[in-house]
């Protein structure tokens, strides 16, 4: 059952992170030659809306299986969105290896400390 529970919380919170990175990148266009594009800034709160919004149930399941501190559960949403932003700007096709290790080390030091943390 607790693995079920935390595919769920980790499911939700990838979603979380994609929702979330979607908002980041229309907000990156947000502003264009000194004026402000509406349909831009609405599809960056669609995807921040339907982030939180999955975010707040990813939470229920994270706890559920013992991530219940805030630093930790910020942790994997965090990954989560970072990783989307780079996939869905596709960006990432173009990093070199020492791009690649860095985002490795990264993601190995956040997964450090979350054991760590004992979160």
């Amino acid at each position: 059952m607790d693995i079920i529970r935390l595919g769920l919380g980790i499911l939700l919170t990838l979603l979380s992170g994609w929702g979330d990175s979607k908002g980041f990148l229309h907000s990156a266009r947000v502003w264009q030659q000194d004026g402000f594009v509406w349909f831009e800034a609405a599809r960056a709160s669609l995807g921040y809306g339907c982030g939180i919004l999955l975010y707040w149930v990813a939470i229920r399941y994270l706890r559920h299986v013992g991530i219940v501190s805030a630093e930790a559960q910020t942790l994997l949403w965090f990954l989560a969105t970072i990783v989307g932003v780079a996939a869905a700007s596709a960006r990432f096709r173009g990093w070199q290896p020492l791009d690649w290790a860095a985002a490795l080390g990264a993601v190995i030091c956040l997964a450090i400390f979350i054991l760590r943390t004992g979160s």
